[in-house]
Protein backbone atom coordinates (compact mmCIF):
# COMPACT_ATOMS: atom_id res chain seq x y z
CA UNK A 1 0.00 0.00 0.00
CA UNK A 2 1.63 3.13 -1.12
CA UNK A 3 -0.99 5.79 -0.51
CA UNK A 4 -0.54 6.60 3.49
CA UNK A 5 -4.33 8.45 3.57
CA UNK A 6 -6.61 5.53 5.26
CA UNK A 7 -8.91 3.49 3.26
CA UNK A 8 -12.07 5.04 4.09
CA UNK A 9 -10.46 8.68 2.88
CA UNK A 10 -9.18 7.04 -0.05
CA UNK A 11 -12.45 5.68 -1.20
CA UNK A 12 -13.94 8.76 0.22
CA UNK A 13 -11.99 10.89 -2.48
CA UNK A 14 -12.12 8.83 -5.39
CA UNK A 15 -16.53 8.47 -4.75
CA UNK A 16 -16.33 12.28 -4.75
CA UNK A 17 -14.63 12.33 -7.81
CA UNK A 18 -16.68 10.13 -9.36
CA UNK A 19 -19.67 11.89 -8.20
CA UNK A 20 -18.43 15.34 -9.34
CA UNK A 21 -18.12 13.62 -13.36
CA UNK A 22 -21.75 12.35 -12.83
CA UNK A 23 -21.74 8.77 -12.40
CA UNK A 24 -24.12 8.88 -9.54
CA UNK A 25 -26.83 10.70 -10.50
CA UNK A 26 -29.32 7.94 -11.68
CA UNK A 27 -28.41 5.93 -8.52
CA UNK A 28 -25.23 5.73 -5.86
CA UNK A 29 -24.04 2.38 -5.13
CA UNK A 30 -25.12 0.55 -1.84
CA UNK A 31 -22.74 -0.26 0.85
CA UNK A 32 -22.70 -3.68 -0.28
CA UNK A 33 -21.90 -2.82 -3.95
CA UNK A 34 -19.12 -0.21 -2.51
CA UNK A 35 -17.60 -2.88 -0.05
CA UNK A 36 -17.70 -5.43 -3.23
CA UNK A 37 -16.30 -2.64 -5.89
CA UNK A 38 -13.49 -1.44 -3.26
CA UNK A 39 -12.89 -4.66 -2.06
CA UNK A 40 -12.74 -3.68 2.05
CA UNK A 41 -14.91 -3.77 4.82
CA UNK A 42 -18.29 -2.64 5.02
CA UNK A 43 -17.18 -0.50 8.02
CA UNK A 44 -15.08 1.19 6.07
CA UNK A 45 -17.70 2.07 3.28
CA UNK A 46 -19.59 3.43 6.18
CA UNK A 47 -17.16 5.50 7.30
CA UNK A 48 -16.06 6.87 3.57
CA UNK A 49 -20.01 7.43 2.86
CA UNK A 50 -19.99 9.43 6.44
CA UNK A 51 -17.83 11.52 5.54
CA UNK A 52 -19.28 12.55 2.22
CA UNK A 53 -22.49 13.30 4.10
CA UNK A 54 -21.02 15.86 6.18
CA UNK A 55 -19.65 17.55 3.10
CA UNK A 56 -23.06 17.66 2.14
CA UNK A 57 -22.57 15.32 -1.19
CA UNK A 58 -24.56 12.68 -0.07
CA UNK A 59 -27.74 12.11 2.00
CA UNK A 60 -28.12 8.78 3.86
CA UNK A 61 -31.61 7.64 4.32
CA UNK A 62 -32.83 4.60 6.21
CA UNK A 63 -34.44 2.25 3.65
CA UNK A 64 -34.28 3.99 0.87
CA UNK A 65 -30.42 4.23 0.41
CA UNK A 66 -27.77 7.06 -0.22
CA UNK A 67 -28.77 9.70 -3.01
CA UNK A 68 -26.41 12.15 -4.05
CA UNK A 69 -27.39 16.09 -3.25
CA UNK A 70 -28.45 18.61 -5.99
CA UNK A 71 -24.97 20.89 -6.42
CA UNK A 72 -24.95 24.19 -4.10
CA UNK A 73 -23.16 27.30 -6.44
CA UNK A 74 -21.08 29.58 -3.52
CA UNK A 75 -20.72 32.64 -3.96
CA UNK A 76 -19.88 35.41 -1.59
CA UNK A 77 -22.56 38.05 -0.80
CA UNK A 78 -20.11 40.82 -0.10
CA UNK A 79 -18.79 40.77 -4.16
CA UNK A 80 -20.03 41.55 -7.26
CA UNK A 81 -19.91 38.57 -9.87
CA UNK A 82 -21.49 37.08 -12.71
CA UNK A 83 -23.64 33.78 -12.11
CA UNK A 84 -22.31 32.83 -15.73
CA UNK A 85 -18.79 32.67 -14.47
CA UNK A 86 -19.52 31.31 -11.31
CA UNK A 87 -21.54 28.33 -12.70
CA UNK A 88 -18.64 27.75 -15.26
CA UNK A 89 -15.90 28.08 -12.42
CA UNK A 90 -17.47 25.18 -10.79
CA UNK A 91 -17.41 22.99 -13.54
CA UNK A 92 -21.01 23.12 -14.94
CA UNK A 93 -22.54 24.62 -18.02
CA UNK A 94 -24.62 27.89 -17.53
CA UNK A 95 -27.33 28.72 -20.60
CA UNK A 96 -30.13 31.15 -19.83
CA UNK A 97 -33.43 31.02 -21.19
CA UNK A 98 -35.22 34.18 -22.30
CA UNK A 99 -38.48 33.54 -21.23
CA UNK A 100 -39.81 37.71 -22.55
CA UNK A 101 -38.49 40.74 -23.82
CA UNK A 102 -40.16 43.57 -24.73
CA UNK A 103 -40.45 47.26 -24.40
CA UNK A 104 -42.68 48.50 -21.77
CA UNK A 105 -43.54 51.16 -18.69
CA UNK A 106 -40.86 50.45 -15.85
CA UNK A 107 -43.05 50.15 -12.73
CA UNK A 108 -42.51 52.89 -10.04
CA UNK A 109 -39.71 50.46 -7.96
CA UNK A 110 -37.92 50.03 -11.19
CA UNK A 111 -38.51 53.95 -11.82
CA UNK A 112 -37.30 55.17 -8.33
CA UNK A 113 -33.81 52.16 -8.22
CA UNK A 114 -32.83 53.58 -11.91
CA UNK A 115 -32.82 57.15 -10.50
CA UNK A 116 -33.68 58.41 -14.38
CA UNK A 117 -36.66 58.96 -16.44
CA UNK A 118 -36.50 55.30 -17.54
CA UNK A 119 -40.40 55.23 -17.67
CA UNK A 120 -39.97 53.88 -21.32
CA UNK A 121 -37.63 50.91 -20.79
CA UNK A 122 -37.13 47.12 -21.67
CA UNK A 123 -37.92 44.50 -20.05
CA UNK A 124 -36.15 41.15 -19.94
CA UNK A 125 -37.17 37.84 -18.22
CA UNK A 126 -34.41 35.05 -18.40
CA UNK A 127 -34.68 31.45 -16.59
CA UNK A 128 -30.66 30.49 -15.49
CA UNK A 129 -29.64 27.32 -15.56
CA UNK A 130 -26.50 25.57 -13.83
CA UNK A 131 -26.42 22.80 -15.85
CA UNK A 132 -29.71 21.14 -16.46
CA UNK A 133 -30.78 22.54 -12.78
CA UNK A 134 -32.58 26.07 -12.98
CA UNK A 135 -30.96 28.25 -10.38
CA UNK A 136 -32.07 31.86 -10.60
CA UNK A 137 -34.60 33.87 -12.84
CA UNK A 138 -33.83 37.27 -13.54
CA UNK A 139 -36.20 39.95 -14.29
CA UNK A 140 -34.87 43.32 -15.53
CA UNK A 141 -36.42 47.01 -16.24
CA UNK A 142 -33.37 48.79 -18.47
CA UNK A 143 -33.61 52.56 -19.34
CA UNK A 144 -34.78 52.28 -23.12
CA UNK A 145 -32.65 55.32 -24.18
CA UNK A 146 -29.67 53.01 -23.26
CA UNK A 147 -30.99 49.66 -24.12
CA UNK A 148 -32.81 49.84 -26.71
CA UNK A 149 -30.46 48.01 -29.06
CA UNK A 150 -31.10 45.02 -26.97
CA UNK A 151 -34.55 43.88 -28.45
CA UNK A 152 -32.30 42.92 -31.45
CA UNK A 153 -29.95 41.22 -29.78
CA UNK A 154 -29.38 37.22 -28.78
CA UNK A 155 -30.19 37.50 -24.51
CA UNK A 156 -28.92 34.42 -23.50
CA UNK A 157 -25.63 35.51 -22.08
CA UNK A 158 -24.74 38.52 -20.12
CA UNK A 159 -21.61 39.01 -22.22
CA UNK A 160 -24.04 39.73 -25.22
CA UNK A 161 -25.95 42.74 -23.58
CA UNK A 162 -22.98 44.05 -21.55
CA UNK A 163 -21.97 44.19 -24.88
CA UNK A 164 -24.67 45.80 -27.06
CA UNK A 165 -24.78 48.28 -24.44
Amino acid sequence: RSNPLPLWAQISDDLRQRTGRGEFDSRFPTEEELTQGYAVSRQTVREAIRHLEADGLVVRRRGRGTTVTRTLLEQPLNALYSLASTVRAQGLVEKSIVITSRREKAPAEALRLLGEDASDAIYIERLRYAGDDPIGWDRSWLPWSRAGALLDVDLTTWRVIVNAL
